[in-house]
């Protein structure tokens, strides 16, 4: 089952919510990453998207600063996107 509610939410300039959860239904018990759109409300499991994001590695935080999203994961690294499709990884 999906965790009773978001372990972390942000919202983007554009008002995307971005929602990070952890979700037990995978067999992996790891946090995953929405994308959510306020003008119709669809979430979108974007955790493929992020560079690394496989097998056990698992998203650990999520902030927005200065118009990018950035996702820290389990394996020590820093994705960084300004629009949730390209994503740049600071070791």
């Amino acid at each position: 089952y999906i965790s009773d509610g978001p372990e972390d939410i942000i919202m983007d300039a554009s008002g995307n919510l971005y929602a990070m959860i952890f979700d037990y239904c995978s067999g992996t018990t790891k946090s995953v990453l929405y994308r959510i759109s306020v003008s119709t409300g669809v979430a979108t499991d974007i955790t493929s998207q992020v560079p690394t994001l496989t097998g056990t590695i698992s998203v650990q935080d999520i902030d927005f600063l200065a118009g990018s999203l950035y996702v820290f994961t389990s394996n020590s690294r820093l994705h960084v996107t300004a629009d949730g499709t390209n994503w740049t990884t600071k070791n």
